[in-house]
């Protein structure tokens, strides 16, 4: 449940059936005005738009996790979905007049299926692992969404990798321009909202640190300052459950991945500090509670069990 004050005494809540993410099913938006001395006023319920769902874990879902007022523009609107996957991703969608219609703001055209196709551009330069330029959308989980009390063109909203922020939100209003794209940019370098499961430093050797993240599976980092140029881990795409490199020549690297979201568990080898690999072997297939390696000075032995 989200509530908001806007800037003519209204008090927007934003309800849920469960917490979310992944549990949500259903969502209602309702506007209080309160009389001139707050002893009574109206409640009305702001009918949402309808949420595509496709791909959502739970099926049919219309939940909506996120809600901004602009401070200064009454009636002026923002909403996040809950669970919508595919094809946009989450999408956030804006109102000028009190809720009574919704634009998207955040969808690229994916298969035809945005509500407002091609009205929207991401650029993720400054981190390129995401997904090739020109592709990316919304992400997932706009939990929190927030406009420029000073500035209505000012809007930034929280995703499950980060923080999109634009400069020329109003593109989007109805007006002699409403076609005009919104442009998001990914421009929260150092703040990322991903989650650190593992880090292993290499004695030596260009790669100073070997990541296990979630969601955006890890990295070799070359440098601490900047997002490393070939990505993330890609042969598997997963994260890892664990790695591990050869102490004498930390070149060598192995990581395993304990098949998440299906897949086939694998085991990879690589002999340039991780920021190539190869797929060695599979695993054993249908292990899924976790791999532990590890690898002896020499790189005679690589070593596999259950994770406990």
């Amino acid at each position: 449940m989200e509530g908001r004050l806007g800037p003519d005494g209204s008090i927007y809540i934003l309800y849920g059936d469960q917490t979310g993410p992944e549990t949500m099913t259903t969502s209602e938006l309702w506007k209080f005005a309160p009389n001139s001395n707050w002893t009574s006023g109206t409640w009305r319920q702001i009918f949402l738009p309808a949420n595509l769902y496709y791909g959502s874990p739970v099926t049919g879902s219309q939940g909506f996790g996120g809600l901004a007022v602009d401070p200064s523009h009454a009636g002026h609107l923002m909403v996040g979905t809950m669970d919508q996957y595919w094809p946009t991703g989450d999408v956030v969608y804006r109102s000028t007049d009190d809720g009574a219609t919704w634009r998207d703001v955040s969808s690229v055209n994916t298969g035809g299926q945005s509500e407002s196709p091609n009205l929207a551009t991401h650029d993720n330069s400054i981190v390129p692992y995401f997904d090739a330029p020109g592709t990316v959308s919304a992400g997932n989980w706009p939990s929190g969404i927030a406009i420029d009390p000073f500035n209505p063109d000012h809007s930034m909203y929280t995703f499950g990798g980060g923080l999109w922020i634009t400069s020329d939100l109003t593109k989007a209003d109805p007006s002699a321009n409403s076609k005009g794209i919104v442009d998001w940019k990914l421009d929260d370098l150092g703040i990322e909202e991903t989650a650190i499961e593992g880090l292993w430093a290499p004695p030596s050797g260009k790669t100073i640190l070997l990541s296990q993240i979630g969601d955006v599976f890890g990295f070799a980092h070359q440098y601490l300052t900047v997002s490393p140029a070939q990505g993330n881990y890609n042969n598997p795409a997963a994260t890892p459950t664990s790695m591990d490199f050869e102490q004498n020549t930390p070149t060598t690297v192995v990581r395993v991945t304990d098949g998440e979201w299906g897949a086939k568990p694998l085991g990879s080898i690589s002999i340039d500090r991780a920021v190539r690999s190869s797929n060695e072997r599979g695993i054993t297939y249908g292990i899924r509670a976790g791999i532990r390696q590890s690898i002896n000075t020499n790189f005679n032995l690589f070593e596999g069990s259950p994770r406990s």
